[in-house]
């Protein structure tokens, strides 16, 4: 783990090479310390696991204490969970209640839908919220989410869409 000068923030690092002393008791030392800052580095990267149930997105948010060295910083995991939705009709907003309770913030709301194969032979592959350069509203998608439910406005002149996938990553309390 890289430390950095006083006030910086350490970050997930591991050096490609390490000395080993021959005592015993000093190799023990550095084991120890070497697992230590090994499963540090590998918890701190992005986990890639999309699931419908809360899972840890091995992503770390800011902490609401300060940087003394007495009080160290106690990084926030973030979750993720994923939600996936059937059609909705033009102009129709669907409510999808989460389920998540004690969150302080979503630091992360996307997704993606397809759209009705009657209207683009292959359909469309959208993300979510979607934004249309025209700048007519009505053709877009909007996506927002609040303490209870996660809310898809599908505008009043935009395409059907056939499905879709919600992901919300959070932080809790």
């Amino acid at each position: 783990m890289s430390v950095g000068t006083p006030g910086s923030i350490a970050v997930a690092y591991l050096p490609t090479t390490k000395n080993f002393p021959e005592d015993q008791d000093e190799l023990r030392e550095v084991i120890s310390k070497a697992y230590v800052e090994t499963a540090q580095a590998v918890n701190r990267r992005t986990i890639g696991v999309y699931n419908t149930f809360q899972a840890v997105t091995g992503n770390q948010y800011y902490s609401n204490s300060n940087n003394n060295v007495a009080n160290p910083i106690q990084f926030r995991q973030s979750y993720r969970r994923i939600y996936p939705f059937g059609a909705i009709a033009k102009g129709v907003t669907l409510t999808i209640p989460h389920s998540i309770t004690g969150i302080t913030q979503f630091v992360d709301i996307y997704g993606n839908a397809i759209t009705d194969v009657s209207v683009n032979p292959n359909g469309l592959y959208i993300p979510l919220p979607y934004v249309i350069a025209t700048g007519d509203v009505t053709f877009q998608v909007q996506v927002y989410c609040d303490n209870t439910n996660i809310y898809i406005v599908n505008g009043a002149s935009a395409d059907n869409i056939v499905s879709g996938t919600i992901v919300l990553e959070y932080l809790l309390n």
